[in-house]
């Protein structure tokens, strides 16, 4: 997708971040790679405000592991390994890997959210919906499924099968 400076300008947005975007982006660029770059300039609240204000995409990006800042995609993240930040992970469709996820902030997901290991987080863990479509496939075994938000600063065991 696409973003110019009228369809940014036409969900108000603040005053630095719109600077910032007029000025590193001189108004227009790929939705992902603003994101990218909002993250890379440390402005990981006003990532989340574009995924919040235009929402999530099909994509999917699949990595082997994940070891940074903070990660912000608006589509659906698949890990092979673990995911560590050190402050927020935040995918705009679904969050999966095969290892566990440990970020300094907050884990959060557009749909759900499945580890194979612990899910720690220094904040908040939230998946925007707690059940899946009619028809998605079935999740794999010895996974964990983050349906309701941990307490701040706690840890989700792994689970040891899926639950129904």
């Amino acid at each position: 997708m696409e973003l110019t400076k009228q369809f940014v300008k036409a969900k108000n947005p603040c005053p630095s971040g719109y600077r910032w975007f007029i000025r590193d982006h001189n108004g227009h660029g790929d939705y992902q790679a603003i994101l990218d770059a909002l993250v890379a300039d440390g402005r990981i609240d006003d990532a989340c405000w574009l995924l919040d204000q235009f929402g999530p995409v099909d994509t999917i990006l699949r990595l082997d592991t994940v070891d940074a800042h903070a990660i912000v995609f608006a589509g659906t993240l698949e890990v092979r390994s673990g995911i560590t930040v050190d402050t927020l992970v935040r995918a705009g469709r679904h969050l999966c890997t095969g290892g566990g996820i440990r970020a300094g902030t907050a884990i959060v997901a557009g749909s759900d959210i499945e580890a194979a290991g612990n899910l720690a987080s220094g904040g908040h863990i939230r998946p925007a919906a707690t059940s899946r479509p009619a028809g998605a496939s079935k999740r794999p075994p010895n996974s964990t499924r983050a349906d309701t938000a941990a307490p701040s600063g706690t840890s989700r065991p792994a689970a040891t099968s899926w639950p129904a």
